[in-house]
């Protein structure tokens, strides 16, 4: 028997590629640190990169805001009102079903100090790795599939939360309606203050429209809350203009790997943990009722809940018709309980309820 020594102490850390097929014959011994030093699972930092999961529906006309939340955990950022429309589409790349989908709605000019954006925020507690605002901050990657029927040089910006750090960075799109990957390394901010809290770590947007008082330099750290470059194409500036977004993934390193797909049931658990619905039910007791819910993962905060009855009705709950008015809501980030006051209702019924429980970054 022969037997094989390796010593892979420092392959995998210096990111030693192996180009085509090998065969190992007879034992081999590892010595050293086998461990890589980027996750081999759980590397991705963003949520629902795949576009999986839409709790709240499958199209959207957007309204003015910056909390308007579409595919879960992708939200749409913009000064003016109706001018894209996002969905969840069935279109994607090889490997992929769903895209996010956005439709420019007009011929619109971009204010000087307007911006309309889909952006992505990751929670503090999961940026800890990598250490923003130290001298340790990491080297990260962000990976993408974009197709869009606008060809030219497009910008997405990273941000902290208080909007007063932001780096930009370029890509191009080639061919029209053509799915591309686009890869942007980067070494995270070693100033300026990011959360390692439940709050908001890390803001990654990508830019449909930005006017000229929000356009930065590309490449480098700045303060300020710049979000594109000049010149980069405004997607809400061509009417009916189309951008496709899917296999977003961040990672710690220097190197894209390839997108780590995870099961829907998992994908859906880590967005439950900032928005999810359900139903729930309660005995009545005499002129009061209190229904309680426990929620499928732990929320990210106690979140703000609402209910209706199965018809639809806010603030209700079936085989019930009269005026019902929410004393309490939960607080929990587990469980949520709901005091509903009556009009005149006998004892000994049973009350069905749905509930949105909101805990969005």
């Amino acid at each position: 028997m022969t037997t094989r020594t390796l010593d892979l102490a420092n392959v995998i850390s210096s990111d030693a590629t192996f180009a085509g097929d090998k065969t190992f014959s007879g034992d081999i011994t590892f010595s050293g640190d086998v461990i890589p030093s980027t996750p081999l699972s759980h590397r991705n930092l963003v949520i629902n990169g795949a576009m999986q999961v839409s709790q709240r529906g499958t199209s959207f006309t957007t309204a003015s805001g910056y909390g308007d939340y579409t595919l879960d955990r992708f939200t749409s950022a913009h000064t003016q009102t109706g001018k894209f429309t996002i969905a969840q589409v069935e279109d994607g790349p090889a490997g992929f079903k769903n895209s996010l989908k956005v439709t420019s709605s007009s011929a619109y000019t971009v204010g000087a100090s307007e911006d309309f954006l889909i952006r992505h925020k990751i929670e503090g507690t999961n940026c800890i790795p990598l250490e923003q605002g130290t001298s340790n901050a990491k080297s990260v990657t962000l990976s993408f599939y974009v197709k869009s029927s606008l060809t030219g040089t497009f910008a997405v910006s990273f941000q902290n939360s208080a909007n007063d750090r932001h780096y930009i960075a370029t890509y191009t799109i080639s061919s029209a309606n053509t799915w591309e990957r686009k890869t942007i390394s980067l070494t995270l901010d070693t100033s300026g203050t990011w959360l390692t809290t439940t709050g908001i770590g890390l803001i990654i947007a990508f830019s449909l429209g930005v006017g000229s008082n929000l356009d930065g330099t590309a490449g480098a750290w700045a303060a300020g809350n710049k979000l594109s470059t000049s010149g980069s194409v405004d997607l809400v500036s061509t009417n009916g203009a189309t951008w496709f977004l899917t296999g977003v993934q961040l990672e710690l390193g220097d190197n894209a790997t390839p997108f780590e797909h995870r099961s829907y049931g998992e994908e859906l658990a880590r967005c439950q943990r900032y928005h999810c619905r359900g139903r729930g039910s309660s005995n009545d007791i005499e002129d009061a009722s209190v229904p309680s819910v426990n929620f499928p993962v732990a929320m990210r905060t106690g979140p703000s809940c609402t209910i209706s009855d199965y018809s639809g009705n806010s603030g209700k709950m079936s085989r019930y018709a009269g005026t019902q008015t929410t004393v309490s809501s939960a607080s929990a980030t587990t469980d949520a309980i709901f005091l509903i006051q009556h009009n005149s209702e006998s004892a000994n019924r049973v009350w069905l309820l749905i509930y949105v429980a909101d805990a969005e970054l």
